[in-house]
């Protein structure tokens, strides 16, 4: 279950990443910043051993929309 939920957990970070290629195309010194932000958090938590601390965490993010395909 540990090996499942940490690539869960490195496949967020990699489209947090996505997300803020996208939102600021173009501007250099925001998207700068909004990348450090992400890596901040991530090793804010990343020493997190326990999987239900991980669960509690997860859970209290803002959930993503669902694509919708046009």
């Amino acid at each position: 279950m540990a090996a499942v939920l940490r690539a869960q957990v490195l496949k967020e970070y990699k489209n947090c990443f996505k997300a803020c290629n996208l939102v600021f195309k173009g501007d250099q010194y925001a998207l700068k910043q909004m990348h450090q932000k992400t890596r901040d958090e991530f090793r804010q938590y990343q020493d997190l051993k326990e999987e239900k601390l991980i669960q509690e965490k997860s859970n209290s993010l803002p959930k993503r929309p669902k694509e919708r395909n046009f």
